[in-house]
């Protein structure tokens, strides 16, 4: 079907949240889409609640796999899809009634390759909109080359991302993800969104920014996302050769990648150093000391263009 949405939603572990989560997706006012769960091998009742919906409305398939992790959920998911455009939205979210309606609306009418909206980050019960920094609207290639492009990866202004990485509130036009999405390591368990969210603006022509708030993003203090372990450093140097090969050739991406990996470096060092000192640190991962992206990023980096006494004091440390 013509323009058709595949909705790709990974399973692990969330009966709490997944009815209102599928819901939420089955009562969207945009009517050719399809909604493809993936079961990533939970312990809960989440499989069976997802079988149920299969039975139920014939707008929904179900993937049940081994616990591979999100990454080939991701990517079983898109395997199994047939949509024109894609979306990823993680199972203990929700989205706004109209969302799917408005940006397909400007998908079409602009042409667009990306369409991405604001969100509301929800914890307990406080929420805060998240808002993109750039002017709503459409974006051809000169406008995101002078406007998006420069600040995308990292704000130096803000200290943060431009463009926020999670792909959950952005759909895609297919031709964009499936040309990076079998290509990501499905040992990286925190960053592949950016990566793939990066790669995907860099290859689009005409990109539209939504101001409104349509994704409800759930932060829980455990999700199947976040990794917060000592394998982060490793994991993240296998996240940054990934940079390096896709989207450091780029000129003009070259500085602010710099900055997301220094400020991604100094939050899993100054983790690791609750038990290690710098030195013993440097030494088990050595890419810190030559020949990769880590060095040429701290290299390139100044003390005062982080914040914070400490992440200076482990900056100056890593430069040794």
């Amino acid at each position: 079907m013509d323009n058709k949405l595949s909705v790709i939603i990974p399973v692990y572990n969330v009966e709490e949240y997944l009815e209102q989560c599928i819901e939420s997706v089955l009562e969207q006012a945009y009517v050719p889409f399809e909604v493809i769960l993936v079961d990533d091998g939970s312990t809960d009742k989440s499989g069976s609640i997802c079988d149920q919906y299969e039975r139920a409305d014939r707008r929904v398939k179900v993937i049940h796999q081994p616990n591979q992790g999100h990454t080939i959920a991701r990517q079983n998911g898109f395997r199994a899809s047939d949509g024109d455009y894609i979306i990823f939205i993680d199972s203990d979210d929700w989205i706004k009634d109209e969302m799917f309606a408005l940006m397909m609306d400007k998908v079409l009418k602009e042409n667009a390759d990306i369409v991405q909206c604001g969100f509301k980050a929800v914890k307990g019960n406080g929420i805060i909109d998240a808002v993109s920094p750039y002017e709503p609207g459409l974006y051809e290639k000169a406008r995101l080359t002078e406007i998006i492009y420069p600040t995308m990866i990292y704000n130096k202004a803000e200290r943060c991302f431009g463009v926020a990485p999670n792909m959950w509130n952005k759909i895609f036009r297919r031709r964009l993800v499936e040309e990076y999405i079998y290509r990501i390591d499905p040992r990286i368990r925190s960053g592949e969104d950016g990566l793939l969210t990066f790669a995907c603006f860099m290859e689009a022509e005409r990109i539209y920014n939504l101001r409104e708030c349509f994704y409800c993003y759930r932060s829980r203090e455990m999700s199947m996302c976040r990794i917060t372990d000592d394998k982060r450093l490793e994991e993240n140097h296998i996240l940054f050769q990934y940079y390096l090969e896709w989207l450091m050739p780029k000129e003009i991406l070259q500085e602010s990648i710099k900055h997301y990996v220094v400020n991604q470096t100094l939050q899993a060092v100054e983790a690791l150093m609750e038990n290690e000192s710098l030195c013993q640190i440097k030494k088990k991962h050595p890419y810190l000391k030559k020949d990769s992206l880590e060095r040429i990023s701290i290299q390139g980096v100044k003390l005062t263009e982080v914040n914070g006494k400490k992440n200076k004091m482990i900056l100056a440390g890593l430069k040794l």
